[in-house]
């Protein structure tokens, strides 16, 4: 999660007839590698019909066991989907071989995340795990319905989505003796080739590893090459007596120490929403707090340790979320800073950093492994650091909340990336919010105001927080570009940039109803005539179809 622009995405170098491929997304090698190391208590399997999986009879859908059991490192919604993909192998009786190479290429193509998208308008109101913007590919596994993959309502089921790739495997000669990340590929058909996929194999061949302690899941002993082998590096150090940096269940695990992308990642990365405390580990001092190269802004603190001097690095805050200054003595668990999205972030995230000997730009020392030092130890108390201004009253409680324009922990929002798409990502992060009218700002959804009597009074809109047309479409254009548009939908259709008709329009485009100046409803175009709209009091932020019962004329704007 680390660069802030990135390569057109490849074309597949292959359409076959009815075995498709779907495309690499131009974010994926971006995306964080997840570990793992062991399931906690087994998943429980629950055979359910979840539609049509071709040949293969009914569909199993998994269900976490009660307490919420998930494998370590994945959050729940991506140990669904490697469990489906699990039941499924197990299902079919095929050896486990074809669980790790789907997992594999679940990682690599989506991080396990069921994706909607935008070119797949009906994707889009299926349930989901965020909006990619890859073509037309769709789900985990980033099929493509015009492939011959199937339907849109299929592919954003992991399920069949999983019965359709293990279709197409099963139709590759010699299957099983194929280096398995070749097997992938000769599957998807990208462009990439199999190294797309290999550096996943050995997060894969863990997962499998877990799930097989799930008595339904089966066969999963499989010796299967020396590439699916790679583990994540085991070197760590003892953390000593410590507090962790971040208190339990605030945060998810999005990317491990070691090999990613053809670099080194030097720490592990922990996914938390923005102005998330984080704390000092141990007592120490800072060696530096402010800007750095990448992380936007960093803490960086020296320890010792018994008796042995170890660094702790903290990164991607926004300014305001640094609490500490150089030359400052830190005690364990204190209050140093807030999560951010800052510099190469493609998400709220605390990058968190271990160098033993201190670190490299101040001492000489080398990264380590920080798993250890993020999960052992007490849970900070939370006490803000002396002489810090209003963080010092509370634990930085009145650190402004609204997320940063354009940082945006959205999903499918790309920081630095097009302008378009991002608006887009913007808009439709809101989907499912109800339509309040005068409601929304900048920094999200509000109540919103009386209209007389009208049908916003009888929604009770002036009481529920939510979003009006003009607002959303403000918010948007804000959170990708930084820019501040008029806050109605009348001077809004004045001003940007005239696009000519729809012909010309563009993915972010603002499109207006009822004539430049005199524009009585806007929405965020998406493109092929489909639109993020917040339509009227009694509905929510949804698709609709631009030419579908809204006043003409129809115009567009462009703010990017």
């Amino acid at each position: 999660m680390t660069v802030t622009t990135a390569p057109a995405p490849p074309t597949p170098t292959r359409p076959p007839a009815t075995d498709a491929p779907g495309k690499r997304r131009w974010w994926l090698w971006l995306l964080a590698v997840v570990p793992v190391v062991f399931l906690l208590p087994p998943l429980m399997l629950v055979m359910m019909v979840g539609g049509s999986g071709g040949a293969c009879g009914p569909i199993p859908t998994l269900e976490l066991a009660p307490g919420g059991a998930q494998i370590a490192g994945l959050n729940p919604q991506q140990t669904r989907i490697a469990a489906t993909a699990g039941g499924r192998v197990a299902a079919r009786k095929l050896p486990a071989k074809a669980a790790i190479i789907v997992i594999a290429v679940g990682l690599d193509e989506s991080g396990l995340r069921n994706l909607s998208n935008p070119a797949e308008p009906e994707s889009m109101s299926l349930p989901n795990d965020g909006v990619g913007y890859n073509g037309r590919s769709i789900g985990y596994l980033q099929q493509q319905p015009q492939w011959g993959w199937g339907t849109p309502q299929e592919l954003m089921n992991p399920a069949i989505a999983t019965d359709r790739f293990l279709n197409a495997l099963l139709k590759l000669p010699n299957w099983q003796g194929m280096d398995p990340a070749q097997a992938g590929h000769e599957v998807q058909g990208n462009s990439t080739g199999a190294e797309a996929s290999r550096e996943y194999m050995g997060q894969a061949t863990k997962i499998v590893a877990a799930l097989s302690d799930n008595s339904q899941v089966a066969d999963y002993v499989e010796t299967v090459g020396s590439d699916a082998a790679a583990a994540v590096p085991e070197q760590s150090a003892s953390p000593g007596t410590q507090v962790k940096p971040m208190k339990d269940g605030t945060y998810q695990v999005s990317s491990p120490f070691g090999p990613r992308g053809g670099e080194q990642h030097q720490g592990i990365d922990l996914a938390a929403p923005v102005n998330t405390p984080f704390y000092s580990v141990a007592d120490g001092t800072v060696v530096d707090a402010g800007p750095a190269s990448g992380f936007g802004q960093w803490i960086v603190l020296n320890h010792q340790i018994d008796g042995k001097l170890f660094a702790t690095v903290y990164g991607h805050m926004y300014p305001d979320g640094v609490l500490v200054k150089k030359g400052q003595k830190v005690t364990a668990g204190q209050l140093i800073g807030k999560v951010g999205n800052n510099g190469q972030s493609t998400g709220a995230h605390l990058h968190f950093e271990v160098w033993d000997g201190g670190h490299r730009d101040f001492d000489g020392g080398h990264a380590i492994n920080p798993a250890a030092w993020a999960t052992t130890g007490t849970n900070p108390s939370g006490t803000a650091a002396p002489g810090n201004g209003d963080a010092a009253s509370g634990g930085g409680a009145c650190l402004p909340q609204a997320p940063v324009p354009g940082s945006a922990d959205i999903e499918g929002f790309r920081p630095g990336g097009p302008a378009g798409p991002n608006i887009v990502a913007a808009a439709a992060s809101q989907m499912g919010i109800r339509y309040s009218w005068g409601g929304g700002d900048l920094n999200g959804p509000t109540k919103g105001i009386s209209d007389d009597g009208g049908a916003g009074d009888a929604h009770q809109d002036y009481a529920i927080p939510g979003w009006d047309c003009s607002a959303l479409a403000r918010y948007a254009v804000h959170k990708a570009t930084g820019k501040t548009i008029a806050r109605t939908s009348q001077p809004q259709s004045t001003g940007g940039i005239p696009v000519p008709d729809e012909a010309h329009a563009e993915p972010g485009d603002l499109v207006f109803f009822g004539g430049q100046g005199s524009a009585t409803h806007v929405g965020i175009y998406m493109g092929g005539g489909k639109m993020v709209n917040a339509p009227q009091s009694g509905t929510k932020v949804r698709i609709d179809n631009i030419h579908n019962g809204f006043s003409k004329p129809i115009t567009f704007r462009r703010y990017h």
